[in-house]
């Protein structure tokens, strides 16, 4: 089971966007995959597909100190093929001030996760826009942090203390972030350039996929769907697609690496992950990207 937290601390920049995509595009590629909803606006909930009561039991519930339920209970399955949602509802914003009361709550998530009676192939958390509870431990258990960064200025506000609060909370777990370009609009060259720049001097690698700046999400979003369902061959979704393939890419080979070097430091690591993902410097857009003019219940077209 691999484990994908999609972490920023700055508002606007696509994160529940990228997450409920990647879980979708991810599922379509044949991954079984659950969707983990933290940030208790539950947009990535209601994107999804569902309509969630205020007081229906969701994440937060299980992942109280007192709770005696766990993640099977709360599972919407099979929301689509290979997708099952956690679902998030409002009342989560007290429960991760209760949480942040108790010592282990680094460990919730993860042991939450370890619950699971049948294992996902991946999991994909959308964090809250903000340093919490719920982010520090989703940071604690993934094995990749990705965040995403708009091609829009003051697009790596934030970037650096949510890269020190990474490596803070991984308490000595091997994992890895990186960025992922987001609202890219291939006509602001100038802009592009200098968010480029921004990326190569911070710490943090990019990945080669970026996803195009389209008026098709939000319509999509405006009907609570997915672009898959919405616009299925518009080159967004294909650009989805092509995240999902590399991230799971990535976390196939960074496997691979720690099968090849048993006890690798998390500074190796961070090495490794540059190395890997250094082809991402370059900014060529490829062709396919361009623009183009109980509680639940499941939303119907």
């Amino acid at each position: 089971m691999k484990v994908i937290a999609i972490a920023t601390i700055k508002g606007g920049v696509g994160k529940t966007i990228l997450s409920t995509h990647l879980a979708a595009a991810l599922a379509r590629n044949g991954q079984k995959t659950l969707l983990l909803d933290l940030d208790p606006q539950g947009h990535a909930t209601a994107l999804a597909g569902i309509d969630a009561h205020p007081e229906a039991f969701c994440v937060g519930d299980v992942l109280l100190r007192e709770s005696r339920l766990k993640l099977d209970d709360i599972l919407v399955r099979e929301l689509r093929p290979n997708l099952d949602v956690a679902p998030a509802v409002l009342k989560m914003a007290a429960q991760e001030r209760q949480l942040y009361a108790w010592a282990l709550r680094l460990k919730t998530v993860r042991r939450a996760l370890d619950s699971l009676e049948r294992k996902p192939d991946v999991v994909v958390i959308d964090c809250p826009p903000h340093i919490g509870g719920f982010t520090e431990a989703a940071l604690h258990a993934s094995d990749l942090t990705l965040a995403p960064v708009p091609a829009l200025a003051g697009s790596t506000q934030g970037l650096e203390d949510l890269r020190s609060t990474w490596a803070e909370m991984r308490d000595g777990r091997v994992g890895h972030l990186a960025c992922v370009v987001n609202l890219w609009d291939q006509r602001t060259s100038v802009t592009n350039a200098l968010v480029s720049e921004m990326l190569e001097a911070s710490e943090v690698p990019v990945l080669d996929t970026k996803i195009p700046k389209s008026e098709v999400v939000n319509q999509a979003a405006l009907k609570q769907s997915l672009v898959f369902d919405h616009a299925p061959t518009h080159p967004v979704a294909k650009a989805f697609d092509r995240l999902a393939q590399e991230t799971w890419q990535l976390l196939c080979d960074h496997d691979d690496a720690l099968d090849e070097q048993d006890g690798l430091s998390t500074s190796d690591l961070g090495q490794w992950i540059h190395e890997a993902l250094e082809p991402s410097r370059s900014w060529a857009v490829p062709a396919e990207a361009m623009l183009a003019a109980d509680g639940y219940s499941v939303i119907q077209d």
